[in-house]
C-alpha cells in the first residue's frame, strides 16, 4: 500500500528512526524496508524532517502484537473490574517472577499461565543479600522446581525459588564472552551457577576457569551447568568460602562479582600479579560515579599493590541514585613488595 515516507542512508537510519519514534510520527503497523543502501520508513503523515523529503512509497502491513496484560485481562473474564495484572516480569525459562508485590488472582494467574506459556509464577518479594544469594519468592501458581533458561548459547539451570538470576545483568555475562583472555586463567570469586564462568570458559577461549561459590545449593547448579554446556574441560567448580578455597596461584583475570567485593580486596590481590585484570561489581550512589574507585586503588596501595584504573561501566539502575557498577582494574607492574 502506498503512503508517505521518507528514504535515509542506511548508516544513517537507525539514529533518525529513534529520533522520529521519539516524536511519535513512524506508523508502526506499515513494515520499514530496505532497497540497497536506502531505507524506508513510513510516516503517519507528510512533513519534514532535517531536510528529508516525504513521498508517496509502497509498505506491506505489519502485525501490530496486543500487549499481554490486554488478553490476559481478556481471557481472565474480569470483566470491567480493575484486577492485578502485572506490567513487569522476568522470565527464566518456563517460570515467571512478577515484580509487583500484589498477588493476582487465580483467574488472572492461570491466564498468564496460559498467555505466556510458563508453568510456574512466582513474587518477587525482596532482594537478595548476604554472602549465599538466597532469593526471597513466593510461589503463586504451578510448582517449584529446575527450570533450563537459554541466554548467548548457554543453557542455565536453575530452581528460582533457591537460586538468583538477574536478567538485568545480560550484557555484562555476554561482555564477558567477548574478552581477549586466550590462554588466560581465570578465577571467579563468587560463581553462583555460573553466570559469568559459563560465558568466559564458553567463548573467551581461557585456558581454566576456577568456580568459587559458597552456597551448597548454587554450587550444585554450578556443577549441572558446566555438565550440561560440555566445559567440563575448561571450569572447575569450587565449593567453600573463596578466601579460604581459592588456589594460591596468580590468575590473569578475576571476577568479583558480588556487591561486597571490597571486602574480599586483599583475597583477590594475593592471588594476582603485574598484569592481572580485577573485575568488581559495586553499588555505588549516584554522587560518588566520579570517584569511588579512588577509595579501591588507595585501600589497595595500604595493602601493598598498586591498581591502575582501566574503565566502568553503569549495569543497571539499583534503585533511586543507585547504580549496579562493573569496574576493571589493572594489577601494575610497579607492585609493592
Amino acid at each position: 500500500m502506498k503512503n508517505p515516507g521518507i528514504a535515509v542512508n542506511k548508516y544513517e537510519s537507525e539514529g533518525i528512526i529513534r529520533k522520529l519514534l521519539s516524536i511519535d510520527i513512524i506508523r508502526k503497523d506499515l513494515k520499514i524496508r530496505q532497497n540497497g543502501d536506502l531505507v524506508m520508513i513510513p510516516l503517519k503523515q507528510h512533513t519534514e524532517f532535517r531536510g528529508y523529503r516525504t513521498m508517496e512509497m509502497e509498505f506491506e502491513p505489519r502485525a501490530i502484537q496486543k500487549p499481554p496484560a490486554e488478553t490476559i485481562k481478556k481471557i481472565s473474564g474480569v470483566g470491567s473490574q480493575r484486577p492485578v495484572i502485572p506490567d513487569r516480569w522476568i522470565r527464566l525459562g518456563d517460570a515467571l517472577i512478577i515484580k509487583d508485590s500484589r498477588k493476582p488472582s487465580g483467574s488472572v494467574l492461570q491466564s498468564i499461565s496460559k498467555v505466556l506459556d510458563v508453568k510456574s509464577i512466582y513474587i518477587d518479594r525482596g532482594r537478595i543479600q548476604g554472602n549465599t544469594r538466597h532469593p526471597k519468592m513466593e510461589i503463586v501458581y504451578g510448582e517449584t522446581g529446575t527450570v533450563i533458561h537459554l541466554e548467548n548459547g548457554i543453557r542455565y539451570s536453575m530452581d528460582p525459588s533457591r537460586v538468583m538470576f538477574s536478567p538485568g545483568n545480560v550484557n555484562e555475562r555476554v561482555l564477558h564472552g567477548k574478552m581477549a583472555l586466550d590462554g588466560a586463567s581465570v578465577l571467579d570469586m563468587f560463581a553462583g551457577i555460573g553466570y559469568f564462568s559459563l560465558p568466559l570458559a564458553k567463548y573467551a577461549h581461557v585456558s581454566k576457569v576456577y568456580a568459587v561459590e559458597i552456597n551448597p545449593e548454587s554450587y550444585g547448579f554450578l556443577e549441572r551447568n558446566v555438565e550440561i554446556n560440555r566445559l567440563q574441560d575448561r571450569i572447575i567448580p569450587v565449593l567453600g568460602d573463596c578466601r579460604d578455597v581459592s588456589p594460591s596461584m596468580r590468575f590473569d583475570y578475576i571476577v568479583m562479582g558480588h556487591f561486597s567485593s571490597r571486602e574480599f580486596l586483599s583475597a583477590a590481590l594475593m592471588r594476582s600479579g603485574p598484569g592481572t585484570i580485577l573485575n568488581m561489581h559495586l553499588l555505588v550512589p549516584t554522587h560518588e560515579l566520579s570517584a569511588y574507585w579512588h577509595e579501591i586503588i588507595v585501600l589497595a596501595r595500604r595493602l601493598g599493590y598498586i591498581l591502575d584504573f582501566i574503565e566502568h561501566r553503569k549495569v543497571k539502575s539499583y534503585g533511586p541514585h543507585l547504580w549496579h557498577m562493573s569496574l576493571d582494574l589493572a594489577v601494575s607492574r610497579g607492585l609493592l613488595q
